[in-house]
């Protein structure tokens, strides 16, 4: 038998332990400078100092009247233009350059119906909320007829790919829960959206009486966000005991619901699917997007699912990350924030436990208001405010910002409003640019408005990516989070 010198073993165990440790030493070193690229260029969101109030419109020069008299107009001309089945899209009127802005030339079309469809349906159920309150008989009957029309159109949403709402009268079995980004018949398409008949890879034909529908798939969670939002504000604010219209919207809410929740949980594994079963890339088992499905199915069937929800809440402690939204966002992916807020406003506008409701207020506090209290997001500061009205004043206190109180969030909030009212977009688009001085959209027609430099430190790293001899490791960069795009 060979003996071996133990002088030598130390250094053979060392060079063995560093071979077996370059992969992982590697990979962290790779990870470790993708993670401080990303972080480098979301940090003006850490640096980031509270606006300014002395550049905001002063309070007295603010007409709240004004203001109100715009959304009137703004749900009028959304109603009788905009909005010819349900879900409201960008139109084109054949005489704008005369302001009439009352013959449409065509409808634009959209990747998220259900969204926008979702939007008018909150926005339907918040005034009816306010009419009720108010006793305005006739607001109420207006905002309840608004909130019938876009629940239909929601229905509609979910039964075209799936042949109907509820159970199959001839299997006795429940029709699917696939949803759709956008529906409507073969009628609807040749008149208003012509961009339906396209060949896509999105596009199909309905299913069983809706075989002559067309419909737009591959859902996301954009358009989740949507209906968990329109879901909540009717089971919240329409109140079913007023007339036979809000019976019915909430009746027809809760089918949409049920038919939806188990189709998730019984067919999909809490999948979103496509028309051939197959997975669309979007899920709903992460534990907040389950969370919030559960909440809104307890609010809806108590019976079937307060349970369910309670277990994933305490037991799974789904509880404590039903935080929406990550720093990352900021930087990419902006629109993330406002499904967020769809879908946190959903899960605090429902529950009804003012503990575990207080516990998602913090958790919204502190995860993605923390990260935009500073970014002039009117979305997140009204939830923000919202969110404030729900605790009690003891409760506000450690939330209390004194570089930015609430005073200014709300100002904030005011001045955007009005600086949006006096930009000559509202209530209609005025393509005149020497009519609208005040717009700085990207997608402007005026080539100085529209150009823009990159953002420094996104540009510092797309040179690093393009120049570096490492840079080539990080190229899958540049597409994933369209690095060498206008910010």
């Amino acid at each position: 038998m060979r003996v071996r010198k133990r002088k030598n073993l130390k250094k053979k165990n060392s060079a063995l332990v560093l071979l077996f440790l370059l992969p992982l030493i590697g990979f962290s070193c790779v990870a470790g400078l993708f993670l401080y690229m990303l972080y480098d260029i979301n940090s003006f969101t850490f640096e980031l100092e509270p606006p300014e109030t002395d550049n905001f419109t002063a309070l007295e020069d603010i007409n709240i009247t004004r203001l109100e008299e715009m959304a009137h107009i703004f749900d009028y001309r959304n109603m009788k233009f905009n909005s010819p089945i349900g879900y409201p899209v960008d139109v084109t009127f054949k005489e704008y350059h005369n302001y009439s802005y009352k013959n449409i030339d065509y409808w634009h079309h959209t990747d998220n119906g259900a969204l926008h469809n979702a939007y008018a349906l909150a926005a339907a159920c918040l005034r009816y909320k306010v009419a009720l309150e108010e006793g305005d008989e006739e607001g109420v009957e207006n905002a309840t007829r608004e909130v019938k029309f876009f629940v239909k159109a929601m229905s509609n949403l979910i039964a075209a790919p799936n042949g109907g709402l509820g159970i199959n009268p001839e299997t006795g079995v429940w029709y699917p829960g696939v949803l759709s980004r956008f529906a409507c018949s073969y009628e609807d398409a040749v008149q208003y959206h012509p961009f339906m008949l396209e060949d896509h890879v999105r596009h199909h034909n309905g299913t069983g009486k809706y075989k002559n529908w067309r419909i737009r798939l591959k859902t996301s969670r954009d358009e989740v966000s949507g209906y968990y939002l329109g879901w909540a504000t009717v089971l919240k604010f329409i109140d079913p005991d007023v007339n036979e219209d809000s019976k019915w919207c909430v009746e027809r809410v809760k089918l949409m619901v049920e038919q939806v929740l188990r189709h998730w949980k019984v067919e999909s594994n809490w999948l979103v699917l496509d028309h051939d079963g197959t997975p669309t890339g979007s899920d709903i088992n992460s534990p907040d997007w389950q969370l919030i499905g559960l909440r809104i199915g307890a609010t809806a069937h108590p019976e079937k699912y307060e349970a369910l929800y309670k277990y994933a809440a305490a037991k799974m402690l789904y509880l404590g990350q039903a935080s929406m939204g990550d720093w990352p966002n900021a930087g990419f992916e902006y629109y993330a924030w406002m499904l967020a807020g769809n879908s946190m406003f959903t899960l605090i506008l429902l529950e009804d436990d003012p503990d575990l409701r207080n516990h998602y207020i913090k958790l919204y506090q502190s995860g993605m208001y923390n990260t935009l209290k500073y970014h002039r997001n009117a979305y997140a500061n009204i939830l923000h405010l919202v969110f404030m009205e729900m605790l009690k004043k003891e409760q506000r206190i450690q939330f209390n910002n004194p570089d930015y109180p609430d005073k200014d969030v709300k100002w904030d909030v005011l001045d955007q409003l009005w600086r949006f009212h006096e930009s000559n977009w509202c209530p209609i688009r005025n393509y005149n640019l020497s009519d609208r001085p005040h717009s700085t959209r990207t997608t402007s027609l005026n080539p100085e408005i529209r150009k823009k430099e990159l953002d420094p430190t996104r540009e510092k790293w797309l040179d690093f990516i393009e120049e570096h001899p490492i840079g080539w490791m990080y190229s899958w960069m540049i597409d994933v989070f369209k690095m060498d795009q206008e910010v």
